[in-house]
């Protein structure tokens, strides 16, 4: 907070003052001091008074026991914070950014065990497990992977295996159910394989046998091998 004068004649004597030592030179660096506060001697009581004088104070200079020292210019404690404004508007959403790159592909988790065979009724339920096997180790080759011979009547078949491409280029591979009339559902397909990858393979489809008969999938292929596979039909009534 800023002094005031007591006196209206002091206000204009400081004036007065600065505008003089301006004009004649006289140095007043450390008027105000370094912290901006001017620092001055008012006469109270000897003749003449009220004459108003400047001080160096970071110099040393002291008022006289006839003067009061006065402070101008000094600057009070911060006050307290103000209020928080309200809440601006929203503001317009920025545009989406590009999609990033695809990841790639993990490794295929180890085959889990398999569960128990269901419930079955006489004579219309078949499975017939296999195991590893490869095809194409030395060049493409179409080979039998499993067979079941079933009678005559429709059937839904399903057949699940572990496919893994062991070369070292990207492979097409194609798996098909043979030796029935097939309808609703997938009794062929094409596949592909990337380098050493592994992945889940099923054929599913409806079956039609005018008699007894040999039911057989067979799968062509280069460096591909097949492992934890089953074929199974159920007869449908």
């Amino acid at each position: 907070m800023r002094n005031k004068l007591t006196r209206g004649g002091g206000a204009v004597a400081l004036l007065a003052l600065l505008g003089t030592l301006a004009a004649i030179g006289i140095g007043y660096a450390a008027i105000p001091s370094s912290d901006g506060v001017i620092h001055g001697c008012y006469n109270a009581s000897s003749n003449p008074s009220g004459q108003l004088r400047l001080i160096d104070d970071e110099a040393g200079a002291k008022c006289a026991k006839n003067e009061k020292a006065l402070a101008f210019n000094q600057q009070g404690p911060k006050g307290d914070q103000g209020d928080p404004g309200p809440q601006g508007p929203q503001g317009v959403p920025g545009a989406q950014g590009p999609a990033g790159a695809t990841g790639p592909a993990g490794s295929a988790g180890a085959a889990g065990p398999q569960g128990p065979a269901g419930p079955a009724t006489a004579a219309s339920y078949y499975v017939n497990p296999f195991s590893r096997l490869g095809i194409g180790n030395t060049g493409r080759e179409t080979v039998t992977v499993v067979t079941m011979d079933l009678p005559a009547g429709r059937w839904a078949l399903e057949a699940t295996m572990q496919a893994s491409n062991g070369d070292g280029d990207i492979q097409n591979n194609t798996c098909r159910l043979t030796g029935a009339t097939f309808t609703d559902g997938a009794s062929e397909r094409t596949f592909t394989l990337g380098s050493n990858q592994t992945g889940y393979l099923s054929l599913a489809a409806a079956a039609t046998l005018a008699a007894p008969g040999r039911v057989t999938m067979e799968c062509n292929g280069f460096s591909l091998s097949l492992s934890n596979g089953n074929l199974t039909a159920l007869q449908i009534q």
